[in-house]
C-alpha cells in the first residue's frame, strides 16, 4: 500500500512539474507570437497544476480548489469559450490592458499555489500532518448553552432579515430590475436593517457549536430560502453563496468526524442531479430579469451561456485597468475600501470627522467618494452607470491599484496559505469556528468583488455584540441549568 501512495505522490507531482513547463512553454509562444490565445491556454495550465495539487489532497484543499474554480469561472472561461466559438475575443481593447488581464490572473494562480505549497511545507516541519481529535465544545453543557443562545438569535434575526427581503419585493412589483440600484430605499425603520445584518453572525455562532444534523439543517435550509427574494428580483449572488456555503459547511462537519455523516453518496448524487437545473434556472435568469429571451433550448448551450455570462469580470479587468488612470475624486485605497467607507462615513465617523453619508444610488459623487474600486471604475468606464448598471470590481484590479503587481504576490500568497489553514482553524474552537464560517459566506465572490470585504465584519460592532450576546446567553443558561439542578 505505501509502495502505491509513493508512486501515486511521484505521479501527481510530476503531472504539475510538467503543467508547469507546459505553462512555460506557452508562454514562450505567446510572447513571440503575440497571440494572446497562448496565454489563455496557459493560465488553463496553470488553473490545471493548482487544481492537481488541490485533488492530491482534496479533504485538506477544498477550499483552495473552491476558489481556484470561482475564479476560472468569473475571470479566465470567457476568453477560453470565445476561442472554442472561433471570436476575435480581444477586439475593442488595447494590448497593455489585455495583457494585465491575462498576466495578472496567471501571478495570482500561480502565488496562491506557491503559498499553498508554503503552508505544506511548514505543516510537515511542525510535524502536525496527522488529524487531531474533534473538540468537545459541541458535547459540553457550555456548548449546549452557547448554541441555544445562538440559535434564539438567529430566528430573531432572520424574521428580521425576511421582512427586510420581502420589503425589497413589495418595491419591484411593476418595476424593471435596474430600477433596483437607482430607486430602492428601504421603507422599514432603521433598527430592522441593523438586526437583520447581524442574521449571518447568528448563523454561523450557531453552526460553530456543533449542532446534530437534523436541526443544522434546516438551519441552513431556512438560511439558503432566505436568498429567494433577491432571486426573484434578479439577484443571484446570495443564492449562489449560499448554497456555496451549505455544501462547504455539510463537507466541514463530515471533516471534523463524528457518529453522523453529512455527505454521503445519496447526497453526493442528489446534489449532481440538481445542480444541471439550477444551473439552467440562473441562465434563463439572465435574460428574464432584463427582458429577453433565452436564445437557445439547447442544454449545452445554455450551461456554456451561463458560465460565458459569469466570466464577464474578464472584461472588468481590461477595462478597469485602462481607466485606473482617470478615475474620478482624489487618490484612494480601494484594497481596504469597505472598511475605510465604515469608518470614516458611518455614525461614528460622521461624528468625529464631519464627514457627509455617502449617497445610496449610482451617482458621481458616490463614485468621487467612496473608497470601493467598483463605483469609481463603473462611472469612469461604462456608460451605463447612472442607469443602474456597473463592471464589479476584482481583488486584481484593487490590490494593482493600491500596491502593483507586488500587492497581487503578497495577497494571493497569503491567500493561498490562508485557505490551506481554515481545515486546521476549524479544529481551535468554537470562536475560531465562528469567524471561518464566517468568511466562508462571502470568500468566494472575491475574484469578482472586494478584495477585503470579505472579513471586513470584523470592525464592525454588531459582530462582537452578538459574540458576547451568544457567550453571555450561554452562561445564563448553564447556570439555570445548574441552579434548577440544585
Amino acid at each position: 500500500m505505501s509502495f502505491l501512495k509513493a508512486h501515486r505522490r511521484v505521479f501527481l507531482l510530476s503531472l504539475q512539474l510538467g503543467l508547469l513547463v507546459c505553462g512555460a512553454v506557452l508562454h514562450a509562444l505567446g510572447a513571440a507570437a503575440q497571440d494572446y490565445n497562448w496565454f489563455v491556454f496557459r493560465n488553463l495550465c496553470l488553473y490545471l497544476c493548482a487544481a492537481v495539487f488541490c485533488l492530491s489532497d482534496f479533504g485538506k484543499r477544498v477550499l483552495l480548489l473552491t476558489f481556484l474554480c470561482a475564479m476560472f469561472v468569473f475571470l479566465s472561461c470567457r476568453p477560453l469559450i470565445d476561442f472554442f466559438r472561433g471570436e476575435v475575443w480581444w477586439e475593442g481593447f488595447q494590448r497593455p490592458d489585455l495583457l494585465f488581464a491575462l498576466n495578472s490572473v496567471a501571478l495570482s494562480v500561480l502565488t496562491l499555489y506557491a503559498g499553498a505549497m508554503l503552508y505544506v511545507l511548514w505543516e510537515k516541519r511542525r510535524k502536525a500532518a496527522e488529524r487531531l481529535p474533534a473538540p468537545p465544545v459541541g458535547n459540553t453543557a457550555c456548548a449546549d448553552s452557547v448554541r441555544l443562545a445562538a440559535l434564539g438569535l438567529y430566528i430573531v434575526t432572520m424574521g428580521f432579515y425576511l421582512y427586510c427581503e420581502f420589503d425589497k419585493l413589495a418595491f419591484m412589483r411593476g418595476r424593471s430590475y435596474l430600477d433596483f440600484y437607482l430607486l430602492y430605499k428601504p421603507s422599514y425603520p432603521g433598527l430592522f436593517g441593523t438586526v437583520s445584518y447581524c442574521m449571518p453572525f447568528a448563523l454561523c455562532a450557531y453552526l460553530a457549536a456543533l449542532p446534530k444534523k437534523k436541526p443544522a439543517l434546516a438551519v441552513l435550509a431556512v438560511y439558503l430560502l432566505s436568498a429567494v427574494p433577491q432571486l426573484v428580483i434578479g439577484i443571484r449572488n446570495p443564492f449562489i453563496l449560499n448554497a456555496l456555503f451549505v455544501f462547504l459547511y455539510c463537507f466541514l462537519r463530515d471533516r471534523l468526524g463524528g457518529e453522523e455523516r453529512w455527505l454521503g453518496r445519496r447526497e453526493y448524487w442528489a446534489i449532481a442531479a440538481v445542480l444541471p437545473f439550477v444551473c439552467v434556472g440562473l441562465s434563463v435568469l439572465n435574460y428574464t430579469r432584463e427582458g429577453a429571451a433565452q436564445e437557445s433550448g439547447n442544454l449545452l448551450e445554455i450551461l456554456v451561456d451561463l458560465f460565458y455570462r459569469q466570466g464577464a469580470s474578464f472584461w472588468t479587468l481590461c477595462v478597469g485597468h485602462s481607466v485606473l488612470s482617470c478615475l474620478p475624486g482624489a487618490k484612494r485605497n480601494f484594497t481596504f475600501g469597505s472598511m475605510i467607507d465604515y469608518v470614516l462615513y458611518g455614525r461614528i465617523g460622521r461624528k468625529l470627522w464631519g464627514t457627509a453619508p455617502l449617497p445610496s444610488g449610482n451617482s458621481a459623487e458616490l463614485a468621487a467618494r467612496s473608497h470601493r474600486l467598483s463605483q469609481a471604475i463603473s462611472f469612469a468606464g461604462h456608460g451605463g452607470y447612472l442607469e443602474g448598471r456597473g463592471l464589479g470590481s476584482s481583488y486584481l484590479l484593487e490590490v494593482f491599484a493600491d500596491y502593483g503587481n507586488a500587492g497581487i504576490v503578497i495577497f494571493s500568497l497569503l491567500m493561498g496559505i490562508f485557505l490551506l489553514y481554515c481545515m486546521d482553524a476549524v479544529r481551535k474552537g468554537w470562536f475560531s469556528r465562528v469567524l471561518i464560517l464566517l468568511f466562508l459566506t462571502s470568500l468566494f465572490f472575491v475574484p469578482r468583488a472586494e478584495a477585503t470585504d470579505w472579513f471586513a465584519f470584523l470592525i464592525h460592532i454588531y459582530f462582537w455584540l452578538v459574540i458576547l450576546a451568544c457567550q453571555l446567553g450561554g452562561r445564563v443558561l448553564a447556570w439555570g441549568k445548574i441552579w434548577r439542578k440544585g
